[in-house]
């Protein structure tokens, strides 16, 4: 390609040569001297996390986690990368590819996307710099980069669009997606989403876990310091007319005639509106569509394959896998932890079927802890289209305005560009499709720091086609009545089936050699096997011991009983979830146990179970609270104290716990539950 980004290195080093001082490229440095600029109040706003910040070391912890591999003699050449990105789920084509392709494929070929950058809504960034959010968009427009704006910008939507020239149809990239912090107020909601939408904005934005401040002392210990209480970063709020009716009485807190008590009232309206203290619901998003349109909706907070496919089965073209920077959660996984099942997950829903449905895979972008060229290949490599840039653009501002802005992004992208071909690869496809070499290529990255807390969640091999990604209700809540209906349940499975008591055993190892907390099962008919690990019998009951903890159980190839662990035997039963044949992975340490079914059990073992009608369902406790009679095993055999060693009647291992008193355990801690739930 012409446009290479890498000839940002030759200007500074033409220009340095010319005498002519450049702009610093370490982010480092940029970092120190938008320290220096802005009271430190205001930057512990920016730069802070939530609690100990642990989530946020956790975020370059995972990053670090991962290590390039690079190719020699590929042919590579930085002036001919090609970093574009088309995503169908974001749009069509409009470009002179699309035109080539013939009538009725632009769609089919997906919107463009010049390089694989977006910038992530930051607020209040008033606080940082005079120029604000213009001269972020404006920097961002410039080098068509699509730029997020925050609902809690400096600045009201319109004026934003009309200082940054979108013109996506005309220029790939140059345009302004509409990030959402949800208002408990619908007609709130509907009216600024009406400007954003006619203001040019192309995309939104839904920001999930911001319905409450996290706990930051930074803030808390800067005298209580919210920009919000002080009329920052409300500006949408502030100049929307129907918030102004409703909470102003008419009055705008804009206008000159307001006064600091003015300002103040609204301001507290307003921060009760954006964060009202509650979550919404999967439902809610009907509303989201409604107000919203035919447009693209992009969910940003996305941290579990089960949330993924959630948002799959509402509708969602995209899925923004992110933490917040660590600012809400503290002690969370690092988000690049999540990624790869996520990613698994929204290539599932673009499998044959999807496709004969018309259906076309959500776009999937990262973020979180993203600082170099080599951060956004380690993003692209396990699976995300675009990659966030949030703090260092943030830090660039405070630095030196638009001009500090420009320095960060094109440093980031001439860093990509010559890290990436440096490495071997031509492009960003290339990145993607080599990734880490599950395709059979060699890999472009490789995780080489294999711990308990670092390979939970992407070290994974599952297959994800056979999930029903088709839109379902949200599940009904508890009551007494499904607890003691599900109670008598799983009592009767207890009652008539040989639990063998779990012996800790060697944790799983992969394929290099190191430790990990990922067991994958391939089950056929009623054999399961441990990949890299001790294949488990063909008995009707087998449990395996993980660790200790509590176990999780995505993905197809059986049916599961997950349970909180310990060195002793498999108690409390949560929940039983009949998933199709393939391959299963269980996320977590614990007790489990895989149970075949009545249909399998009187299977020949080599057989596989291939009933039509098992829909593919994840484990998550808010998506499936009812245990369906047909998933669980019938009785086969009457519990012995002698230990059988035929499979038929389910070989039990030395120190078999009591029916009766397995189900004591069980029936206790449901009625727990039932308290609890009451």
């Amino acid at each position: 390609m012409s446009d290479s980004k890498a000839t940002y290195s030759r200007e500074i080093y033409v220009s340095n040569l010319r005498g002519v001082e450049t702009f610093p490229t370490s982010l480092k440095t940029i970092e120190e001297l938008g320290k220096k600029n802005v009271p430190k109040p205001a930057w512990d706003y920016v730069a802070g996390s939530a609690s100990t910040e642990a989530t946020y070391d956790s975020n370059r912890r995972a990053l670090d986690n991962w290590q390039l591999v690079p190719r020699m003699l590929t042919a590579a050449a930085t002036d001919e990368f090609d970093m574009t990105v088309r995503l169908p789920a974001l749009g069509p084509a409009t470009d002179e590819a699309a035109a080539e392709a013939g009538e009725g494929q632009s769609h089919a070929m997906g919107k463009l996307f010049p390089t694989p950058l977006v910038l992530c809504p930051i607020g209040v960034l008033r606080q940082l710099h005079e120029d604000k959010d213009l001269a972020v968009a404006r920097a961002a427009s410039e080098l068509n980069i699509p730029y997020t704006m925050s609902s809690a910008s400096s600045t009201p939507c319109e004026e934003i669009a009309e200082a940054a020239e979108w013109d996506p149809k005309d220029t790939p990239g140059k345009e302004g997606w509409f990030q959402l912090y949800w208002p408990s107020d619908d007609e709130v909601t509907a009216s600024i989403l009406s400007r954003a939408k006619k203001s040019g904005f192309t995309t939104l934005v839904i920001t999930l876990d911001t319905w409450a401040l996290g706990w930051r002392p930074r803030d808390l210990d800067n005298k209580g310091y919210n920009p919000f209480l002080h009329g920052e970063g409300v500006a949408n709020v502030f100049s929307d007319p129907v918030f102004v009716q409703k909470y102003c009485e008419g009055k705008s807190p804009l206008s000159k005639e307001a006064t600091q008590e003015d300002i103040g009232q609204a301001a507290i309206q307003a921060i009760g509106l954006i964060t009202p203290g509650y979550s919404r619901g999967w439902e809610d998003l009907k509303i989201a569509r409604k107000l919203w349109g035919d447009g693209p909706i992009v969910l940003k907070g996305i941290q579990t394959p089960s949330d993924a496919l959630r948002a799959i089965q509402y509708g969602m073209e995209g899925i923004w896998v992110s933490n917040h920077g660590g600012r809400q959660v503290d002690g969370a996984i690092g988000s690049l932890q999540a990624l790869r099942s996520i990613v698994q997950v929204a290539h599932a829903a673009a499998s044959t079927s999807g496709k004969a449905e018309g259906r076309k895979r959500p776009a999937v972008i990262f973020d979180s802890g993203i600082r170099t060229g080599a951060d956004i290949m380690k993003a692209l490599a396990l699976g995300a289209d675009l990659v966030g840039i949030g703090r260092p653009y943030a830090y660039g501002l405070a630095a030196h305005g638009q001009e500090g802005v420009d320095a960060v992004l094109r440093s980031l992208l001439a860093d990509l560009e010559l890290n990436a071909a440096l490495a071997g690869c031509k492009s960003v496809q290339e990145i993607r499709q080599r990734g880490t070499g599950a395709t059979g290529l060699e890999p472009v990255v490789l995780h080489t720091q294999h711990s308990n807390h670092s390979s939970t969640f992407y070290t994974t091999d599952t297959d994800y086609s056979s999930l029903n990604f088709s839109p379902k209700p949200n599940p009904p809540y508890l009551t007494m009545r499904s607890i003691i209906s599900t109670t008598a349940l799983l009592v009767s499975v207890l009652a008539s089936t040989s639990l063998a008591l779990p012996q800790p055993q060697r944790p799983n190892k992969f394929e290099d050699g190191s430790v990990g907390r990922r067991s994958d099962f391939i089950l056929n008919g009623n054999t399961g096997t441990i990949i890299n690990d001790a294949p488990l019998t063909t008995a009707k009951s087998t449990t395996k011991y993980v660790n200790g903890g509590l176990t999780t159980v995505i993905g197809p190839g059986f049916t599961a009983v997950s349970g909180n662990g310990g060195s002793g035997p498999l108690v409390p039963l949560i929940l039983t979830t009949r998933v199709t044949s393939g391959v299963a992975t269980v996320f977590g340490p614990g007790v489990f146990t895989v149970l075949p079914t009545a249909t399998a059990a009187a299977q020949d073992p080599t057989e596989t179970d291939t009933a039509d009608d098992a829909d593919a369902t994840e484990t998550d406790t808010d998506t499936d609270t009812d245990v369906a009679p047909q998933t669980t095993p019938a009785p086969t055999s009457t519990p012995s104290s002698t230990p059988s060693s035929s499979p038929s009647t389910g070989a039990a291992a030395p120190g078999v716990y009591g029916a009766s008193g397995v189900a004591l355990v069980a029936g206790a801690v449901a009625l727990g539950a039932a308290l609890v739930a009451m």
